[in-house]
């Protein structure tokens, strides 16, 4: 290439595309800097080894190396800089509708998130959490069962303590959905023994069975006696009123374009717990960058500019048909301002291609 002696430096306008990825468009025109070092080889020279040619050459290999360059995106749209370092664009469309009886837990003064954007009119309320009773606090076995998640919802759980009916069963927990068995330990006579503590227990092992309820020894039950079977039942009185907590009192709506809630630890919330949400929230239309884990990039990379290490600033059109691209330093991307990245760019070549990189600009001098 006739610019080994001098290595080249383009700036210009050029495009980008991202290679092996659906959907893709052509980036640009961006305003590009590419810095390339003369690509050099390795020459190895292989030595006579008979006795009466020692010391002198009997062939001599060139080793050619792919170049490598910098390549800077000077100033760019940040949605351009995300399509091209995450991937693909996609339609975002929602309609404009109201919330109610939406589940969230919280810690005080740490924001959660609805699941709309584009919220108004946030009203949170404690609800109330759906209950089971079962055993009888006489006899040290009554358990009360409530649901993790306040509100109606929780009326859906169902529980069963089952007597498997054979002799020195073990005790473990199923769920399936919303519902939860307890299959009861017996002994070898076949009666249960699995007390209530001991099924208390088995339901905080259960990482499935505790993310639905927990459980408490009931009043002044102790739990240290046998538990009876009892047949599926599901917990009541679960429901989404109460008396809603004050907003600017008890909470914030802390980004409403985003959807963030911020319980106020000065409030009547408490400083852990959960809650309900109801809302509006306006139609959202637009387009979103699904995220990639890629850190290189293989794109095709072309431009038209000049090249900045010949005085005379000569008109260069440089083209890389299949390049690696990989992130220098970070993207900034606070504000709307245009950005700035730098990749290093290793070109490839192409199958059947002589070159990894095509160039037209006048022959310098050696």
């Amino acid at each position: 290439m006739s610019h080994e002696s001098q290595g080249l430096r383009v700036i210009g306008q050029g495009y980008i595309q991202r290679l092996g990825t659906t959907e893709q468009p052509v980036l640009g025109p961006l305003p590009l800097e590419y810095l390339g070092a003369a690509p050099k080889s390795d020459r190895k020279t292989v030595m006579d080894p008979r006795p009466s040619r020692r010391g002198q050459v009997l062939f001599a290999l060139t080793d050619p190396k792919e170049p490598e360059g910098k390549l800077t995106v000077l100033s760019a749209p940040p949605k351009l800089l995300a399509l091209l370092l995450a991937g693909s664009e996609r339609t975002v469309a929602v309609a404009a509708g109201s919330v109610t009886g939406e589940a969230h837990s919280y810690v005080g003064d740490f924001a959660f998130q609805l699941a709309q954007r584009h919220v108004s009119a946030v009203v949170l309320t404690p609800g109330v959490r759906a209950t089971l009773a079962t055993g009888v606090e006489g006899n040290n076995n009554a358990i009360t069962w409530t649901a993790v998640a306040a509100g109606t919802v929780g009326n859906a759980i169902t529980i069963a303590l089952v007597n498997p009916g054979t002799a020195s069963a073990a005790l473990g927990v199923v769920v399936s959905a919303t519902d939860i068995v307890v299959n009861l330990a017996t002994s070898g006579a076949s009666a249960i023994t699995s007390t209530a503590a001991q099924v208390q227990a088995a339901i905080a092992a259960s990482a499935a069975a505790a993310a639905l309820v927990t459980t408490a020894n009931t009043g002044a039950s102790t739990g240290a006696a046998a538990v009876v079977a009892v047949a599926e039942t599901a917990l009541a009185s679960g429901s989404n009123a109460g008396t809603p907590w004050s907003a600017g009192t008890d909470y914030e709506v802390l980004d409403a374009h985003e959807g963030l809630i911020r319980p106020l630890l000065t409030g009547t919330m408490g400083a852990a717990g959960a809650c309900l949400a109801a809302y509006s929230h306006a139609a959202i239309g637009g387009t979103a960058v699904d995220l990639g884990t890629d850190t290189t990039i293989r794109a095709r990379v072309w431009m038209n500019g000049y090249n900045d290490t010949d005085a005379d600033q000569a008109p260069v059109r440089w083209e890389c048909a299949d390049a690696l691209l990989s992130p220098n330093g970070e993207l900034n991307l606070v504000g709307t301002d245009p950005a700035k990245i730098e990749f290093t760019l290793t070109p490839l070549t192409p199958e059947g291609a002589t070159s990894p990189v095509e160039l037209s600009f006048p022959v310098y001098a050696a």
